[in-house]
C-alpha cells in the first residue's frame, strides 16, 4: 500500500471508530467537507496538508487507546461541537460552560473536548441556568 493511500484507509478508519459524518471529521482538521471527502476517498492531500494530516492521525491513534486504556466507549461520547448542534446552543456558550466546570467533559487534544451523551439534557439544563 502507498503511502498516499495508507492517509485515505487511517482516515476512514479513525472516522468510523469515532462515528463521525465526514463533514464532522473535517470539521476536526480544519479544513472543508469536499476537501476532507477527497483525503479520504483518493488518499492524496497535497504535500503541504500530508505532514499535517499524518500528525493528526498519529495523535487521533494516541487518543482512541487512552480511551480504550480506560474504559471510556468512544460511541457513548459526542463531540463538542456536535452536542451544541444537538442541543441548539452555540459552540461558544457550551465551550465557556465547559471551561467553567459546569459540566464534565474529556479534552481529547487534537480531537477537541467531548461529552457523554447521556449527559446532554443535564448540559442544556446548566446552559439555561446561566442565561
Amino acid at each position: 500500500m502507498s503511502e498516499r493511500s495508507s492517509f485515505a484507509v487511517d482516515l476512514q478508519r479513525i472516522r468510523t471508530k469515532l462515528g463521525l459524518t465526514r463533514n464532522a471529521m473535517a470539521e476536526l482538521l480544519y479544513t472543508s467537507g469536499q476537501t476532507y471527502t477527497n483525503w479520504e476517498t483518493s488518499g492524496r492531500p497535497r504535500n503541504d496538508a500530508a505532514s499535517r494530516i499524518r500528525k493528526f492521525i498519529t495523535s487521533a491513534e494516541d487518543q482512541l487507546r487512552w480511551l480504550e486504556d480506560n474504559g471510556v466507549d468512544v460511541d457513548d461520547m459526542l463531540p463538542l461541537n456536535l452536542a451544541a448542534s444537538t442541543l441548539g446552543v452555540p459552540h461558544e456558550t457550551l465551550f465557556h460552560v465547559f471551561r467553567d466546570g459546569r459540566f464534565e467533559g474529556l479534552d481529547l487534544g487534537i480531537l477537541g473536548i467531548w461529552v457523554r451523551r447521556e449527559d446532554l439534557d443535564l448540559i442544556l439544563d446548566t446552559v439555561l441556568a446561566q442565561g
